[in-house]
């Protein structure tokens, strides 16, 4: 609703709220006005808080916030059967990507870094493909990887005008490009570099507290999720 209330989006897949409004629901939450988190203890609302299995650490749990980035940007793009996956940057959360992706069983998931160790964890964890785009050319390398074809889905786990200007050339006509890095004001790409390929732009930055639960580790899901560390 209007007027200072929350606002849903046309597509019905999440509720927004001013900056200035200190509120919480079941889907969406916002931290405005909250205590930081290095306290002792803080308070937050019930529906926000997973429930961690009694044989996870807390070195474990605490993995479970930038999985669940990851699972929801996977959901919101609906990565699906063959598709093919780039994502720039293999820290933290875009490694959650890949694992939370690998659910879907796409035909590629792609990663590109500038850090080998970065993309050593990468591989470990499943990816199909790495590239150091420090030492490759990033465009040449997806190219080759996807017959020509480029990338279905381009997910932006950093953010700068270069990587925002390279997932233009490396998506396909008509593909998404996710950004999931919170850039700096002003960065942005020359117009020639979208040109009229109709790509769709995507922002999937607000995770439902389902996409966490849907992360938190079992028993059997501990080995992976310790990797990430």
């Amino acid at each position: 609703r209007a007027g200072g209330g929350p606002v849903r989006c046309p597509t019905g897949r999440h509720i927004t709220f001013p900056r200035s409004c200190s509120v919480h629901c079941r889907m969406t939450t916002c931290s405005n006005g909250w205590s930081g988190s290095f306290g002792e203890f803080i308070v937050v609302p019930e529906q926000t808080v997973v429930k961690l299995d009694g044989g996870v650490t807390f070195e474990q749990g605490a993995l479970i916030e930038p999985l669940a980035v990851g699972m929801h940007a996977v959901r919101q793009n609906d990565v699906s059967l063959g598709q093919n996956i780039l994502i720039i940057g293999a820290g933290t959360i875009g490694l959650g990507v890949s694992l939370c992706a690998k659910i879907a069983n796409p035909a590629k998931i792609i990663m590109a870094d500038v850090v080998d160790n970065n993309l050593e964890i990468a591989r470990k964890l499943g990816c199909t493909d790495t590239i150091n785009s420090a030492k490759e050319d990033l465009e040449s390398r997806v190219m080759e990887i996807t017959c020509g074809v480029g990338a279905d889905i381009t997910f932006l786990a950093f953010g700068n005008a270069p990587v925002v200007e390279a997932a233009a050339k490396c998506t396909r006509r008509c593909g998404v490009i996710s950004e999931i890095a919170i850039m700096p004001n002003g960065v942005g790409a020359r117009g020639r570099a979208f040109g009229l390929r109709n790509f769709e732009i995507a922002f999937p930055r607000t995770y439902r507290i389902e996409n966490a639960t849907a992360v938190a580790p079992p028993a059997n899901g501990r080995r992976k999720i310790a990797s990430l560390r």
